[in-house]
């Protein structure tokens, strides 16, 4: 997984292209983080880092665009 995918990935979520994010996830490109997931966000300008520390494994890291860590961040502590 890399910043491009991340791109490909939310480009296609905001136009409704659900054949594209299709083909990402079956392409393993992408991962999808389960509800109540310990994750950390570490925001920055254009993406921002996000750890994921779920217990059953070393910590991993992942990206997300930057311009949706707020709604996130809103979502999480509801």
């Amino acid at each position: 997984m890399n910043t491009a995918d991340v791109g490909l990935f939310y480009a296609a979520l905001r136009r409704g292209d659900r054949a594209e994010v299709t083909k990402l996830l079956a392409a393993d490109r992408i991962q999808m983080i389960r509800k109540d997931t310990p994750l950390s966000i570490y925001p920055g300008s254009l993406f921002a880092t996000v750890l994921i520390e779920d217990g059953k494994q070393a910590p991993t890291s992942c990206f997300i665009p930057g311009d949706i860590v707020s709604a996130i961040e809103r979502k999480a502590y509801k």
